[in-house]
């Protein structure tokens, strides 16, 4: 009975792959393999300008004042030079060939840096079945594939960073050097894609102030790295004329939703800040006191966080606060596999041998009902999985709830619910890795 009880792991495990495997591999794999895609056309356009000694943004947002150009950048490179520079080796390839090359790349690191080691998992089997369907199953990756975005490149700088703190990448011995270099390499980051910034203000909450002065050196180094002169057109020109919701409206962010839900409130119309609107300004003021309850609370819980720890969960904050389309939140997905590595692990030492008669006998335990709400809040994020597609599209339009909408709330939701898994357990004692 034993000898056949040993094959079931197996049996469940191939089971597994071929319900999660199929949507990873027909939409970010097979049906992107010829497609080019309007996105990478422009980064490829970009860094060819780049190459040719001219800029990649547009020529009359430079001449003109932020204040007459608040709009026009859209539909343009919008980003800092970085992230074209790293392109143009590849744009000595056809534009097809290079964006095959860009994804091969990203492919083989997010397996290569991702996937589920056997020493990461002392959970076993259910640990890396969670940690696979994660990686395979998060629509915003999937997205990020088929349109050859940058996302990935914060995704694995934030990575080698929380790994670097965790003392498994390098051979800094001095957590001071850790630090700082993690820093570093996350202001790098901050400058493929601006939102990053965001964590900034996170680390400085927790009184971690070599991170943040990595941070901002990384950044400033990236900066002139990659061109001073493009650098300051883009933060004095290209940036400042992007502050417009006109492009937004459907944006899955925290301000966006407050915005769209302003209507629904009743508010008085009449009043405003500034050059925004009334419901521009009652979604940035609901997104500040939210993005200020999230700081206060890391620096009050800041000696119960290693660092290592900080940087993983506070990469959930740049989707959540300055989210514009579904393939920002490709960098959520880390803070979401560390916490369900963390709680699938619990569960298992909670009911001790994997039972699997006994799970029903469970489900009022905390920790269960944690995981029932987790798969809950972020369902929404799985939109290439057929069935919580399509529960997700019957549940939510008929009580009208914007999919979008939906979407940032059950975000927000998991946040919540994976915060108590990056505290330590008693304040002196560090959390076991993941």
């Amino acid at each position: 009975m034993e000898e056949k009880g040993k094959y079931i792991p197996i049996l469940l495990g191939i089971a597994f792959f071929l319900i999660v495997t199929p949507p990873f591999i027909k939409y970010a794999i097979w049906e992107v393999w010829g497609y080019g895609g309007s996105d990478f056309e422009t980064f490829y356009q970009a860094a060819q300008d780049l190459s040719e000694g001219k800029s990649p943004y547009p020529a009359e947002v430079l001449e003109g004042l932020p204040s007459e150009m608040v709009g026009e950048p859209w539909g343009n490179y919008i980003y800092p030079p970085l992230f074209a520079r790293l392109l143009i080796p590849l744009t000595q390839l056809p534009l097809w060939w290079c964006k095959k090359g860009y994804l091969l790349v990203c492919l083989v690191l997010y397996f290569w840096l991702l996937y589920p080691r056997r020493s990461d998992s002392p959970g076993g089997h259910p640990e890396r079945w969670a940690t696979w369907a994660i990686l395979l199953g998060w629509g915003p990756v999937i997205v990020a594939f088929r349109y050859g975005q940058s996302d990935f490149i914060p995704l694995f700088l934030i990575f080698f960073a929380w790994r670097l703190l965790g003392g498994r990448m390098g051979s800094l011995p001095s957590p001071t050097q850790r630090e700082f270099v993690a820093g570093f390499i996350i202001g790098v980051a901050s400058m493929v894609k601006v939102t990053p910034l965001l964590m900034f203000p996170a680390f400085v909450a927790a009184l971690r102030f070599r991170l943040a002065v990595g941070m901002l050196v990384g950044a400033l180094s990236a900066l002139l790295i990659s061109g001073p002169v493009t650098s300051y057109q883009y933060f004095t020109k290209v940036l400042p004329a992007m502050t417009d919701f006109a492009g937004m409206g459907r944006a899955p962010s925290i301000h966006i939703v407050a915005y769209r839900a302003y209507d629904h409130l009743g508010f008085p119309d009449d009043w405003s800040f500034g050059p925004w609107s009334a419901a521009e300004t009652f979604g940035l003021l609901v997104a500040g006191l939210l993005f200020g309850t999230v700081l206060i609370t890391l620096f009050l819980l800041r000696k119960r966080m290693t660092t290592a720890d900080l940087v993983i969960l506070t990469s959930f904050l740049p989707p959540l606060f300055a989210g514009e389309v579904s393939h920002h939140y490709v960098l959520a997905i880390l803070p979401v596999i560390v916490a369900s590595r963390r709680l699938t692990r619990e569960l298992l030492r909670e009911s001790g041998p994997v039972d699997w008669g006994s799970v029903g006998n469970r489900l009022l335990n905390r920790n269960w009902i944690t995981a029932i709400l987790l798969i809950i809040a972020t369902h929404a994020n799985f939109f290439y999985w057929e069935i919580p597609k399509d529960m997700a599209a019957f549940v939510w339009e008929s009580i009208g709830v914007n999919g979008a909408d939906f979407s940032v709330v059950g975000n927000a939701i998991s946040f919540v619910l994976i915060f108590p898994f990056f505290l330590k357990q008693e304040p002196d004692k560090p959390r076991e890795p993941s």
